[in-house]
């Protein structure tokens, strides 16, 4: 009881920091192993307010370990675009990870926040970052259907944790039919980022492998992260989404 009270606290209190402070949780890549090829991530954040908005833009490697952070400022109507390599003063062979493009107290907290991936030079998608990624509860459309003959479909997920507890979660499978297909349970530490291919959940029979995700706090309300998927076929990105 008394832990739940004091999970109930930390909700409301990260709520009302939230409210006054916009964050935006981004998966980024910007790793470059030494003879292999680049990856890296543009953000754009457009202010649709009426005055600047002052910003930090933090990136945490896969362990939750900083690598590199600045502030920002953009000014009403405008836009800032920010190459994240360029934060990034070391080696960047692990460079991947969470990114919290979170504004200053006493500015507005909305803000919106783009992020442009490219892979060898090439830009691979767009990801839109909507304003309530973090939470305890998020659910899309996977597809990880692989039929013999057919193209291999897959979701790979990540889990990240823009805050400063561990947070428990399950990630739950079902097919079009409502059926249960899988479910496994994990723990992302603060700033850590999980990842998970879907198809790993299902085991070998993969026809008709689609239909919702469900990703859910493991027990109390203060156990709140974000979600970013890569749709995949035959090993190639064909898109990516970060999850309300």
């Amino acid at each position: 009881m008394r832990k739940l009270l004091i999970g109930s606290i930390i909700v409301l209190l990260t709520s009302l920091l939230t409210a006054a402070q916009g964050l935006y949780p981004v998966y980024y890549d910007c790793s470059y192993p030494p003879g292999g090829i680049e990856s890296a991530t543009r953000l754009y954040v457009v202010n649709p307010n009426d005055t600047g908005v002052q910003y930090t833009v933090t990136l945490y490697s896969v362990q939750g370990v900083q690598l590199g952070t600045s502030d920002f400022f953009v000014n009403a109507d405008a836009a800032n675009q920010i190459w994240l390599p360029d934060l990034i003063s070391g080696d960047r062979t692990h460079a991947w990870g969470l990114c919290t493009v979170q504004t200053w107290l006493n500015y507005p907290p909305e803000i919106h926040v783009v992020a442009e991936r490219y892979v060898a030079s090439s830009l691979i998608a767009y990801d839109a970052v909507p304003r309530n990624a973090v939470d305890g509860r998020h659910t899309f459309f996977y597809s990880a259907w692989h039929s013999a003959g057919g193209p291999d479909n897959d979701t790979h997920l990540t889990v990240m944790n823009p805050t400063d507890t561990a947070n428990g979660y399950y990630i739950e499978l079902y097919d079009a039919y409502g059926n249960s297909l899988g479910m496994t349970r994990g723990i992302v530490n603060p700033k850590r980022t999980n990842v998970h291919r879907l198809s790993d959940l299902v085991g070998a029979d993969r026809n008709f492998t689609w239909g919702l995700c469900v990703v859910r706090s493991e027990m109390y309300a203060y156990e709140q992260f974000a979600v970013n998927i890569f749709r995949m076929r035959d090993g190639r990105i064909l898109g990516t989404e970060t999850i309300p």
